[in-house]
């Protein structure tokens, strides 16, 4: 009987593997059977059903990448690839797999994996978001895309603070800080876009870009996310950075 207990376990344990590791099949690819190659000025588009939603995706990209490569200062035009997908749960298993979607993450409307951006389309924007929102969040993802080519590695307290900083990161109202909790700094090391979400990050993380323009200029904000260093780039620690940073945001 107890042989028969550990098997049965170990068969269990085994078919759980699989489904696991299967569950990744989808990150394997971006292009999707049936999807449609459209070239734009700056971005190639990719789309599927959702014909003029994703249309209306690449006129948006197109109509931002100049200025985001401008102020980015990029040398030439980075190749960028826009994927946009028939719903939220498509998009999100094309980075993640089949399962992670299934968390229910209604604001997870678009990511990118280096110069490819993953988009929900706007046609089908789900319970958090609208049309316009959806088909404007390209510009956000684009800088992602063009900050992975100034740093691969690039940490996601960064990237994110820069593409909020630069497309759709909203003002504070006044007093914010006195009502709403601030991350940590061990919090702002997260590399994880869920835990990200929950300690406030996009509300906050475009503030932190702001503030380091502020007192160090944009040539600096450049060097480092170019090269994620803060006393060669800033010549500060992180540390003081943060605590500088929340201090701002504190007196306001």
């Amino acid at each position: 009987m107890r042989r028969r207990w550990v098997r049965w376990l170990a068969l269990t344990f085994g078919v759980l593997i699989l489904l696991a590791v299967a569950s990744f099949i989808p990150t394997l690819w971006l292009r999707d059977p049936g999807m449609t190659e459209v070239r734009g000025e700056y971005v190639t588009l990719y789309r599927g059903s959702q014909g003029q939603a994703a249309l209306d995706v690449l006129q948006r990209a197109d109509g931002d990448a100049a200025r985001l490569i401008q102020r980015l200062e990029l040398s030439g035009r980075p190749e960028v690839s826009v994927y946009v997908y028939d719903s939220q749960y498509v998009m999100a298993s094309h980075k993640y797999g089949w399962l992670v979607p299934l968390i229910g993450l209604d604001w997870y409307i678009g990511d990118n994996r280096g110069t490819n951006v993953l988009l929900t389309s706007p046609a089908r924007p789900g319970a958090a978001h609208d049309y316009a929102t959806v088909r404007d969040a390209v510009s956000h993802e684009l800088v992602h895309a063009y900050v992975s080519t100034m740093n691969p590695d690039v940490r996601l307290w960064l990237t994110e603070g820069m593409a909020l900083h630069l497309t759709n990161g909203k003002p504070l109202p006044p007093g914010y800080a006195g009502g709403h909790y601030l991350p940590t700094f061990e919090q702002t090391q997260t590399g994880n876009p869920i835990e990200f979400n929950e300690i406030g990050g996009y509300d906050l993380a475009h503030t932190y870009i702001a503030y380091v323009e502020r007192m160090h200029g944009w040539e600096k904000v450049l060097k480092l996310v170019r090269t994620g260093d803060y006393q060669g780039s800033l010549g500060v620690g992180e540390k003081e950075v943060y605590d500088a940073w929340t201090a701002d945001l504190t007196h306001r």
